[in-house]
Formats: structure tokens, C-alpha cells, sequence
């Protein structure tokens, strides 16, 4: 939600440094008004990304534990693997890969906190890294990007029609209709993509298994995670899982022990 108002307020903001024909122009033809906004979403993912790795310090894992880690993974998954752990982050526990990543690299890069090193064994991290291996393997990655830009695409287009609404009717009836915007905002912006997410996570969690091949770690190491999640934020299995983009430790534990 953050990020749609967030962009929303660049995309008014960056029209406006435009030509007042142009400004016109963009606000009266809808595949305008949508292409702006849609090019605003890219600079914004492409951005953020490389925001992220300036700011962040990372440096790749050589050691020869991890030497063997990532052979292990790339033999199995067939695809080459860096390594990377984020400095400064002794308070952190997490792995994840980027969203967004250049065509021509075909080296995935797996990021992992030093946290997520210390209290972790070198098998419980192997059994995370597939983990995120499957969401490369299994291009969630690539889907993810591709419901972006359906999702912006339709902002784009339920703001272009409310502002038709508003200038034709006047602010009255934008009024009205602007709770049933909030709900469909919140459907596709927030709903529907996490619940993809969801499905993501439980997706991965099965690949992981598969390639381990060693299920009772994997179950370990999500019952480990999930008791330091707890123990950093108490609260976190009382979330209404509809605005959380992975699905509670206790269904991704049930759905490996059905498996």
C-alpha cells in the first residue's frame, strides 16, 4: 500500500515537470496516462535495486565449507551460484534473492545475513540456499514481475477513469465511489500478490525438499526458523496472514510433513 501511494505521489509529481501540452496530452488518452506510469514502476524497480546493493556492503561467501555448499547446489540445480553475506547484520536472520535481475546474468546470486550465519549449521544454511535456489529454478522471480505490471497497468487505470469520473461528475460522486477504489487498491495491490507470494513460499519449500533430499532437516531448520522468528517478534503468529507475504511456519511445516 505504501509503495502505490508512494508511486502514485511520483507519478502526478514527475508529470508536472513536463510541458503544460504534453501534461494535457498524458491526462487525456488513457494508454498515456498508463505508459507513464508504467515507465515510473520500471525506474522504480530498477532503481530500488541498485539503491540496495550501494547501500548495503555485501561480500561473497569463499570459504571452503561454502565452497562445497555451492557446488553442491549448482550440481544439482544446474545453475551457477554466488554466495553473498550482507555486512552488518549480526541481527538479522535471513536469505532471500533479488526480484529483479539483468537478462544476460545467468548466475543467480543468493544473499544471506550474518545473523542467519551465526546461529545457523552449515546443513540447516545448504537446506535455506535450496530454498531460495527454488524460487530461481522455479522463476518466481520473473512472475513476480511480471504481476507488477499488471497491477500497474490497472492502478494506472482505475486512477485515469476516477479522474474522468471527477471531472465530468465533480467531487461528489468521487467521493462515493472512492471507498470502492480503496477496496480494489487493496485487492491488487495488497491481496492478491501476497497470497501469489504465499504460494511462492510453499512452492519453494517443496523443491527445497526434493533436491535436499533430506526432509527431516528441512523440517528442522523451518522449526528452528520459526522459534527465532517468535522469540524477535512475538506477535508475529497472531498477523493476519492475508497481509503477510509468506504463509504461517506452522502451514509450511504441515505442508512438508503431508509431502
Amino acid at each position: 500500500m505504501f509503495g502505490a501511494t508512494t508511486l502514485s505521489l511520483l507519478y502526478f509529481g514527475s508529470y508536472l515537470l513536463l510541458p503544460l501540452s504534453f501534461q494535457a496530452e498524458i491526462m487525456g488518452n488513457l494508454f498515456l496516462f498508463c505508459g507513464w506510469y508504467f515507465a515510473l514502476i520500471i525506474l522504480f524497480i530498477i532503481g530500488y535495486s541498485i539503491i540496495q546493493k550501494i547501500i548495503n556492503k555485501y561480500e561473497v561467501l569463499n570459504t571452503e565449507a561454502f565452497m562445497y555448499i555451492r557446488k553442491d547446489i549448482e550440481y544439482k540445480t544446474n545453475k551457477k551460484v554466488n554466495i553473498w553475506v550482507k555486512k552488518d547484520s549480526k541481527q538479522d536472520v535471513n536469505a532471500w534473492i533479488y526480484s529483479f535481475k539483468l537478462p544476460f546474468r545467468r548466475r543467480v546470486d543468493v544473499y544471506v545475513t550474518e545473523g542467519l550465519l551465526d546461529k545457523f549449521d552449515k546443513e540447516e544454511i545448504r537446506a535455506i540456499l535450496y530454498h531460495e535456489m527454488g524460487h530461481a529454478k522455479l522463476k518466481h522471480a520473473h512472475y513476480t514481475l511480471y504481476l507488477t505490471l499488471i497491477v500497474t497497468f490497472l492502478m494506472g487505470i482505475s486512477m485515469y477513469y476516477a479522474r474522468q469520473v471527477m471531472l465530468a461528475n465533480g467531487w461528489w460522486q468521487y467521493v462515493l465511489i472512492f471507498p470502492i477504489g480503496i477496496i480494489l487498491m487493496v485487492f491488487i495491490t495488497e491481496w492478491l500478490p501476497k497470497k501469489i507470494s504465499r504460494l511462492f513460499e510453499i512452492q519453494a519449500d517443496n523443491f527445497a525438499v526434493s533436491h535436499l533430499e533430506n526432509k527431516t532437516l528441512y523440517l528442522n531448520t523451518l522449526i528452528k526458523l520459526s522459534n527465532l522468528i517468535e522469540e524477535e517478534d512475538g506477535d508475529y503468529g497472531r498477523k493476519s496472514e492475508w497481509r503477510e507475504s509468506h504463509p504461517s511456519f506452522e502451514k509450511r511445516i504441515e505442508n512438508i510433513k503431508k509431502n
